[in-house]
C-alpha cells in the first residue's frame, strides 16, 4: 500500500509569492524590464518580503478593479515602509497599469 503524505495547502500569500516568483523568472528568461528580477546593481524583488497588502493590490489589478486612487494610496504606504522589494513591486504593478491604459486608449491618427 502506498503511503501518501498530506501536503499542506499554501496560503493565499504563499500562492501569490509563488506567482510573482514565476513572473520574476520569466523576466529573467526574456530580458523584459527589470522590476522583479535582479539587474545591474539592483537586487530585485525578494518575494518573501511581499505581504498581504501587495497580494490584494495584485488581485485587484488582475480583476481589473484597481483604481488609480487606490494604487496611489498603496504606493504611498509602500514608500513609507522603506521596503525596497515592495517598492520594486509597486513599480512593476505601476508599469502594468500604464500598459493597460495605453492598450485601452483609442488610436489617435
Amino acid at each position: 500500500m502506498e503511503r501518501f503524505e498530506q501536503q499542506e495547502e499554501k496560503s493565499p500569500l504563499e500562492q501569490f509569492q509563488d506567482e510573482i516568483e514565476e513572473l520574476k523568472a520569466r523576466e529573467e528568461e526574456t530580458g523584459e524590464a527589470a522590476h522583479l528580477r535582479n539587474a545591474e546593481n539592483i537586487p530585485g524583488v525578494d518575494t518573501a518580503e511581499l505581504i498581504d497588502e501587495d497580494r490584494e493590490i495584485w488581485q485587484k489589478f488582475k480583476d481589473n478593479t484597481l483604481t488609480s486612487e487606490k494604487f496611489q494610496k498603496y504606493r504611498n504606504d509602500v514608500a513609507s515602509s522603506g521596503n525596497n522589494s515592495r517598492g520594486d513591486f509597486v513599480g512593476f504593478v505601476g508599469n502594468k497599469l500604464q500598459k493597460r491604459m495605453w492598450e485601452k486608449k483609442p488610436n489617435e491618427d
